[in-house]
């Protein structure tokens, strides 16, 4: 997932950059999407139990610190939990639904 959503982001103008790598095989995959004006948006996926995968969006919690400062913060208690834990970011006009459309059709 993370090497096709680099690539169509790079591919379609945009940024893109892994911040922190985790597991080939395993660990949630954090995507920070932002772009200019738009508020940012981070999107997790993971797999339950049978394997699945699905997206969800987070709401990182309320906090004083900027959205990166929330973010770092969560990341950092996130990989606590998991240590195979991937986080991207894409830059990008509508990076969500670029996510959602690529990871659904393939």
């Amino acid at each position: 997932i993370v090497a096709a959503l680099i690539r169509r982001v790079q591919a379609l103008g945009g940024f893109a950059a892994v911040i922190r790598r985790g597991d080939e095989g395993a660990g949630a995959l954090l995507v920070d999407c932002r772009h200019r004006d738009e508020a940012p948006v981070v999107l997790e996926y993971h797999t339950d139990f049978d394997g699945r995968g699905a997206w969800r969006t987070l709401a990182l919690p309320a906090g004083d610190g900027s959205h990166d400062a929330r973010l770092v913060d969560y990341v950092g208690r996130r990989a606590r939990i998991d240590p195979d834990l991937w986080w991207i970011e894409l830059d990008i006009a509508d990076a969500p639904r670029l996510v959602m459309e690529l990871t659904t059709t393939g």
